[in-house]
């Protein structure tokens, strides 16, 4: 019980009653504006960082979303990012059973998330 707590997924009441923590709609634009902003820090510091050990993992992990983008985590070589991105990576997974109408207008985001071909190979450069 004690990852979950810690992770945010449950809230312990004072009584000792466990609750999942609701997520608030309201925070959406807040939870996608630090899920950007450490992601792009993260993958950043992963092309300064990685080994070639690190590079093989995550092209290994490529086709596992949250495989991959802990395997970047890992390459920026970051405690505090790594802890940071996974958090936000679960709260994604959590927003993913959640029925939502999205409309995504930018012409550079043509499919659901970023084109992990093009983060790697940025990577490997």
């Amino acid at each position: 019980m004690f990852r979950p707590k810690a992770e945010g997924l449950v809230t312990i009441l004072p009584n000792r009653t466990t609750l999942v923590t609701p997520f608030e709609i309201e925070e959406f634009p807040k939870y996608i504006s630090a899920l950007d902003l450490i992601q792009r820090a993260v993958t950043r510091l992963a092309a300064l960082y990685r080994t070639e050990s690190d590079l093989a993992r995550i092209r290994k992990a490529d086709d596992t979303y949250k495989g991959l983008h802990m395997a970047i985590a890992h390459a920026a070589n970051n405690a505090y990012f790594i802890g940071y991105y996974e958090r936000l990576l679960g709260e994604g997974q959590r927003l993913l059973h959640l029925r939502f109408d999205y409309t995504v207008s930018s012409p550079s985001t043509t499919k659901p998330g970023r084109d992990h071909a093009d983060i790697i190979d940025a990577i490997a450069r």
